[in-house]
């Protein structure tokens, strides 16, 4: 399997804190009905476990599975669970979300940033698997498109942060389908205004919004509410 993060893992945490410091708590807000007296909370799509490490100050003491199929990715996720004090309550699973087997029993899901490269059977599939196992209130925390604030298929910088003496860029500009379009991420590392380095990972993504979670939640027997521009939870009907 092609890791398509391979090239992207190295930039992604020196990034990704202002984004966390904005999802971080409308993620943990969203646990608070999870049930980890039955089960796991399972974080499909863990990255480098900023996800993860949401969940964990979340919901102290809850056993956690992180899914996540990019080994450089890993890298990252093990080292910050090693790091938290954590590997006596994460588990991590090297496989996709069509490879994992869900345990019989969950307490809760995360899934960000994995419907969109998912094809709409495996979206079905996760989602239906997801409510077979899962006690009613229970949330799945699901990353949406943020429809208020569409990306551009024009370049445009999404991160800038200062990192030492050098400043880290990220842009993203889209080509494709109305269905599918395929995103170009461009890291650049700037030394007095100049690029001294520039990475570009192509990234496959379905425009998924909330009106596409919705019909396959409802097929899937969830209910679905959105909470955020970019954040919807599912739980389960009775």
């Amino acid at each position: 399997m092609t890791d398509i993060y391979a090239d992207a893992a190295e930039f992604y945490d020196l990034v990704a804190r202002p984004l966390w410091a904005r999802k971080g708590p409308i993620l943990a807000a969203a646990l608070h009905t999870a049930r980890t007296d039955l089960g796991p909370i399972i974080d499909i799509g863990a990255g480098t476990g900023c996800s993860t490490e949401v969940i964990a100050d979340a919901l102290p003491g809850a056993a956690i599975v992180a899914v996540e199929p990019s080994p450089c990715m890993r890298i990252a996720l093990s080292a910050r669970v090693a790091l938290r004090g954590l590997a006596d309550r994460v588990t991590i699973a090297a496989a996709t979300a069509d490879e994992f087997t869900l345990p019989q029993r969950i307490g809760g899901a995360v899934v960000y940033g994995v419907l969109g490269h998912l094809e709409p059977p495996q979206r079905t599939r996760l989602l239906a698997d997801l409510a077979e196992r899962l006690p009613p209130e229970a949330p799945v925390v699901v990353e949406l498109m943020d429809e208020t604030a569409p990306p551009s298929r024009a370049p445009l910088r999404i991160a800038r942060t200062p990192v030492g003496d050098h400043i880290y860029e990220v842009w993203s500009r889209g080509t494709g389908s109305e269905s599918t379009t395929m995103w170009t991420l461009t890291y650049r590392v700037l030394h007095d205004h100049s690029v001294i380095r520039e990475v570009e990972v192509p990234m496959p993504w379905a425009e998924y919004g909330l009106p596409d979670l919705r019909g396959e939640a409802e097929r899937s027997n969830m209910r679905c509410l959105r909470i955020a521009p970019d954040t919807a939870v599912l739980t389960r009907k009775s």
